[in-house]
């Protein structure tokens, strides 16, 4: 089996706080359980479920691949949507600057 993740980094933390990273996705998103980095960042994420880091200047969420496909990005902001797959040798990266451009 080879290694498979997806996810958006974004360049900005939300003052660390989940609605606010929610409003900006335009997402419902809640807090179930807090996780190390490491089993954030792990090999395939759940289709249901969405792992967020937040670092003192940036966003990382982990996802699975069929989201990354529709290429989510945060208005206003630098983010990088992506996803790799060892198993399929397939990758996606997706770029978005803060002024819309790609």
């Amino acid at each position: 089996m080879g290694f498979n993740i997806a996810g958006l980094v974004i360049d900005q933390n939300f003052d660390k706080d989940i609605n606010k990273l929610g409003e900006a996705l335009n997402w419902n998103l809640q807090v179930v359980e807090e996780i190390q980095f490491e089993t954030a960042s792990a090999n395939w994420t759940p289709e249901d479920e969405f792992n967020v880091y937040f670092s003192e200047k940036a966003t990382m969420v982990f996802f699975s691949h069929e989201l990354a496909m529709q290429k989510y990005h945060v208005q206003g902001s630098n983010s990088l949507c992506y996803a790799y797959s060892a198993t399929s040798m397939a990758f996606l990266v997706s770029y978005r600057k803060r002024d819309g451009t790609y």
